[in-house]
């Protein structure tokens, strides 16, 4: 009986959802606080994720945070970096 897409290495932007991501990253940088391990990185993420959520991206799987980095590209040098 074959699975779903999942299970066969295709996970649709429906299923792993950058909203989804981010709710992860939350728990994985409180975890990673509480336990007192480095929580930079996964910090960062989520700071990625909930800017591209804020951006309208959160129904899209998380590669679409690359429309977000096309447009800090785009600024001139020594421009500030747009925030939420």
């Amino acid at each position: 009986m074959p699975g779903p897409s999942s299970c066969q290495g295709a996970v649709p932007g429906t299923v792993n959802t950058l909203e989804t991501a981010r709710n992860a990253l939350n728990h994985i940088t409180r975890a990673s606080e509480e336990q007192g391990v480095h929580s930079g990185h996964p910090r960062l993420m989520k700071e990625i994720a909930e800017r591209a959520v804020t951006e309208g991206h959160g129904g899209e799987n998380y590669l679409a945070v690359y429309e977000m980095f096309k447009k800090t590209t785009s600024l001139q040098k020594g421009s500030p970096v747009p925030r939420p």
